[in-house]
This record gives structure tokens, sequence and C-alpha cells, in this order.
């Protein structure tokens, strides 16, 4: 006949905290005796069966028998007190991980009476005390696991008038909650179950949501445990009004411009994350925190929903800041960068920059100041002086750039941006030296749907830019164009029902041409190159394309295309494997599938950190080229850790 018996885990989290602390009830138990050897009573520790994987760690990591073997206990019934404490812990290890009716018994042997020999047993053992005494005393510990206790079902109980109610599915709760039905219990997926629950209502409109402790029903019979989430959800709550606070040198129209939550908008935790990384990333803020609070008037609202007040209390950021950082890569040697900023200069958010990086590739000196909120809530009008040395394979030189750029972002997805520079540089390449001083007008325009800026699942990013050139090319005056178009597209293959990908298809297309008369006119550092960690990656920086020996040329004409398959196989970690290839030509457009084309696949691993994925991919290409003498020009593979997807 089946039996069930109902259980609160509130009181197994409860032995949790009691059982992990070290409470001290005599002299000879004072963890802080474990800086000075103490004399008493040696002992020993056996498990019988023997323990095996994480369950065996758990356990003789948490032992005090073992952890306070140097400190001995003054007389065997003080042992049997600690050896008592284990046992308490060592049922609680076992409710954790699922295994519900597991047993635990000791046994205390003196050294005559020890199973199996212990008083001889050889002083490496893992289980033998330190010190050179034989043991008086051996600890034999049974611990009987039992079967572990799979999940039987999952529900969240909510308010009996709440919508969720009425649309909640295994599938939506599996999602929400991140366990699945059939999988082994962990108490602690459970209690990390709560703060996702929380979370999920944060953001469908339920600021003052509360989650109760998970409480189970155990099938004894199945081996298997009903969980239930109490949920209680409280009133719908709708935005009124919102009031600032903490403010001393920034100007509040800033803070305002950049909320993303608006009058008669449900309550979104979302809303706020937004305008928190928006004024973050402007600097001038170092902390920003929300707190609803109830209108006077709820309580004329409905028993479902209620008005409330955004109250923002901020806390603003030291304008000026002063940084240095170093780098290492093989390709590029040493390198490092200092800089300084002030981001508040007159109250509303000016940048005001300077900056120094040097590397064996390029040295670069640049001085920048950007003013927000010109014409428009964050439209921002910039300033910027560039002075930058390169030394890479195709060619060496200088740049000295002075520019402007109105940027308007308008709306969330769509931004777009104009300007004017100054571009003066010499550069030598192909025995040849190039000299040019243009005047250059970009326009730039951005669409980007996608979900994350770091590891994207769904949606598109589209960039257009397109520059043109006048002035000296060399003696005589002329002209160019330069024009790239970019396309990153994100599907979805497999997602949950909260919308996070689990299975992505990846891919991105390229292309770039170059309006000039005389290609060979051209400046190096405006000509175009493929290859390396933000192109096809199979092929180190700028080999994609012509060459003269093994100097890259560059190219009039550039396209590139890839696919990445991303497949999140845990909640750290995830597994890609991509296909890419590239043409760069002196033609005005490149042809795909003849020998200007170069192919390169590889696989990679994502370990998804608390700030984004950490890349670690391992390219290979299809044809590795020779030069004059039969030697091969490029390398067997390319290795790349970074942070954030390719692309």
């Amino acid at each position: 006949m089946r039996s069930y018996m109902q259980r609160s885990l509130l009181g197994i989290c409860t032995l949790a905290f009691l059982t992990s602390c070290d409470w001290v009830t005599s002299t000879e138990e004072d963890p802080t005796k474990d800086l000075f050897r103490t004399e008493g009573v040696p002992y020993d520790v056996t498990f019988t069966p023997e323990l095996t994987g994480s369950l065996e760690t758990a356990i003789k990591r948490s032992s005090k028998l073992l952890r306070l073997a140097i400190n001995q206990p003054s007389s065997k019934n003080a042992l049997i007190k600690r050896a008592k404490k284990d046992q308490e812990v060592f049922y609680h290890i076992l409710h954790e991980n699922g295994y519900f009716e597991g047993t635990v018994d000791f046994n205390a042997h003196d050294a005559a009476e020890a199973p199996n020999g212990n008083q001889n047993k050889d002083e490496s053992s893992e289980n033998a005390v330190l010190g050179s005494k034989k043991p008086l005393a051996t600890i034999e510990f049974k611990i009987i696991p039992g079967s572990c206790f799979n999940i039987g079902s999952i529900s969240i109980h909510t308010d009996e008038t709440s919508d969720f109610k009425q649309k909640q599915t295994l599938r939506l709760t599996e999602d929400i909650v991140g366990l699945k039905v059939g999988e082994p219990v962990e108490l602690k997926k459970l209690e990390s179950a709560k703060k996702k629950i929380k979370n999920y209502f944060l953001e469908k409109g339920y600021p003052f949501v509360n989650v109760g402790f998970p409480q189970g029903t155990l099938n004894k019979e199945a081996k298997t445990l009903h969980v239930i989430f109490p949920v209680s959800l409280k009133q719908f709550a709708i935005i009124e009004s919102t009031k600032i606070e903490g403010l001393s040198h920034v100007n509040q129209s800033f803070i305002e411009n950049r909320i993303t939550w608006k009058k008669g908008d449900p309550y979104n935790e979302k809303e706020i994350k937004r305008t928190q990384k928006k004024l973050i990333m402007s600097n001038t803020i170092s902390n920003f925190h929300v707190t609803a609070e109830p209108t006077q008037n709820s309580d004329n609202q409905s028993s479902n929903t209620q008005q409330i007040i955004m109250h923002v209390k901020a806390v603003e950021a030291r304008p000026r800041v002063i940084g240095a950082g170093a780098r290492y890569s093989t390709s590029e040697g040493a390198g490092g960068r200092v800089f300084w900023h002030h981001n508040n200069v007159f109250g509303d958010g000016e940048h005001l920059g300077a900056s120094f990086r040097s590397s064996k590739r390029e040295q670069r000196g640049k001085v920048s100041y950007e003013i927000p909120d010109i014409g428009g809530a964050e439209n921002t009008l910039s300033f910027q002086g560039i002075l930058l040395r390169e030394k890479t394979r195709a060619y060496s030189g200088r740049t000295l750039t002075e520019g402007m750029s109105y940027e308007i972002p308008i709306q969330d997805t769509l931004s777009t941006s104009i300007g004017v520079l100054n571009d003066a540089s010499r550069f030598y390449a192909q025995n040849t030296f190039f000299n040019s001083h243009l005047t250059g007008v970009p326009l730039i325009v951005k669409i980007d749907t996608s979900d994350s800026y770091l590891d994207p699942s769904k949606g598109i990013r589209l960039s257009l830019e397109g520059t043109p050139y006048w002035g000296k090319l060399g003696e005589q005056n002329g002209q160019l164009s330069r024009t790239t178009g970019t396309i990153q597209v994100y599907l979805p293959i497999k997602q949950n029902e909260l919308g996070e990908g689990q299975f992505v298809l990846a891919g991105f297309a390229k292309a770039g041409t170059l309006f000039i008369n005389d290609f060979t006119k051209t400046p190096p550092n405006k000509r175009f190159y493929a290859g390396g960690a933000s192109s096809i990656r199979a092929y180190s920086y700028q080999m994609v394309g012509p060459l003269t020996g093994t100097t890259p040329v560059g190219g009039r004409s550039m396209a590139e295309y890839g696919a990445e398959v991303r497949a999140r196989v845990s909640e750290s970690i995830g597994l890609a494997t991509f296909f890419e290839a590239a043409a760069v030509t002196t033609k005005r457009t490149p042809e795909f599938g003849k020998k200007d084309t170069l192919y390169g696949a590889g696989v990679g691993i994502r370990y998804f950190s608390g700030f984004g994925p950490i890349r670690f991919d391992l390219a290979f290409p299809f044809t590795r080229r020779k030069d004059a003498n039969g030697k091969r020009i490029d390398s067997p593979y390319q290795f790349y850790i970074s942070v954030g997807q390719a692309f």
C-alpha cells in the first residue's frame, strides 16, 4: 500500500543551520584550540561501507572528528560527543542530497576491540589521526544512504485570484524554478528556486511578492518528492509617479532622461535593471536602488491592483577617475594602458577623458569630450582627437585624427549618428610611402533587437556605415568612399518558457567595398583585411586576402560569413561549433567559391559567469597556404580566449 509522509522542508533547512554551526559545549571542543595540539585520547575514524563520490567528499569535509583530530578529546565521553554531532550533520547531508531514508550509526571501540586491526593501521591512511601516538579508540560509522529520491512533481501555489494560477503548466513551472521532474532531489537547488520564483513575479508586476519555504510530500514507495512552493503575490502594481533622492552634483533631469519606466506602466524589475545599467554605464552613479511604495490612495483601488511610487535612491560616483591596466598576448606581446576621466564636468554627465595605451602592434593616445542630452534625451555630441602609431603585418605608420559626431537613439533598437573628421596619415607598406590628408563624413545606422549584449539568443543586429573622404592622396587631390555592412542573426531553435535560449543558431554576414579610381593610391589603413578574433577565426590577424610573400596587401573589397551552433548544456557550461569563410580581393566585389575564399571551422566552450560568457575557441583552417619556398604561411590552428560570444 502506497504511503505518503507530509514534511515541511523548513525543518530540514533549520536542521542544516543548527548542525552546520560549531557549538561549543566543552573546552576540548573549542575550535580555537586547532592552533595548539593538545594531548588526550588519540582516535581513528572509519566508514563502512566505503563512501564514494560527492557524498564521501561532503561527509568527510563536514566531520568534526576529522577536522579537530589534532585537538584530542580529554576523555572517551568527549569523543562520543563529537561523534554524535557528526551523526547529526551526516543525516543532514543525506537529506540535502535526496537520501531521505538513509541511516547513520556509529560504534566506539577501544583499540584492542577495533575491528580489522585498526590499531595497527598505517599512519599514511587518510583516516589516521595526526600524531605519533597509536589510536586508543576507533569511531566506526555505518552510513547506509538508501535510495535517492527524485522530484515527483513541482507546483507553485499562489493566491486564489491570481491569473498565474489559471495558466500554470508543468513546463512553465519547471522553467521558472530551474528544476525538472525526475531529477534527483537537492535541497540547495530548491532553495535557489525560491529566488528564481521571486524574480519571475517581480518582472510580472508584483513588487511585494513573498515566496515561502518549499514544502514537500514524500512518496516512500515511489521514492519521489512532491515539491510545493507557496507564493503570496499581494496586489498587482501600477506606477503612479517616481521620486528621486540622493543627488548633489548630478542634475535630476539627467537621471529622469534614463529612466525606462513611465507613469501607468506595470511594475517590472527588468526596467529597473535597464535603468540601472544606463546610469552605471554613464559613470555618474555608483549605486541605484528602487523601492516600490504604495500611494496614499491605494485603499481606493480594487483588491487586485494598487498604485505605487517608485522611490529612487541614487549614490553618485566619484567624477574623477584615474587608472591603469596591463595585458599580454602571444601576437602583441606585453601591453599597458593609463587613463584619466572626469564623468560629470557640469552636472549633466559631461565626459572629459584622456588615455594612452601601448602594445607591440600599436601606441594610441586619445582625448575626448562628450555632451549628453543635446537636442533630446540621450542624444550625445562627441569630440575627440586620436594620435595613433601602428605596426602590423600589413603596414606601419602614424595617423592623427580629429573629429566630432552626433548620435541620436531613435528608439531602444534603432540609432543613427553623423559626424565629420580630419584624418592625416603617413604609412609605409610594400616598399612605398603613403601620405594622405582627408576629410570624412561618417554616417552610421544601427539596429539591435538582440536580447543580450554579450550572450544574444534571439533577434538581429544590423550596422550600415559609409564614409566619403575628400582631400590629398599623395601629391594629388582625390576622393574615396569606404562602406561596410554587417548583419548578425540569432535564432532560438529551442528555448524555455521564459524565452531563454537553450539551443541557438547564430549567423553573420559582413561586406565592404572601397570606391576609388586608383586602388594603388589607397592608404593601407583604409583597405580591408580579414582574419582574427573578430573575423574568420581560423586565420590570424589580417592574413586573409592577397599576400606579397607573407605580408598582407589589403583589399578593395571584403566579404565574410559564418554560422555557429550554440548549446547550453548546463547552467554554467555551453558548447559551440562554427563554420566561417572570408574573401578579400583587389576587385570591386569579392568572388566566393574561387581561390580568393578561405574557409575555417572550429569548436568552443563557454563558461557562463556572472558578467557574461567566457569564450574558449579552437579554430582550424581548411587551407594552409605556402610561400615561394614551400613553407607554410598559416598556422594549423588558432586559439582564442575572451569575454562574450564571437558575434
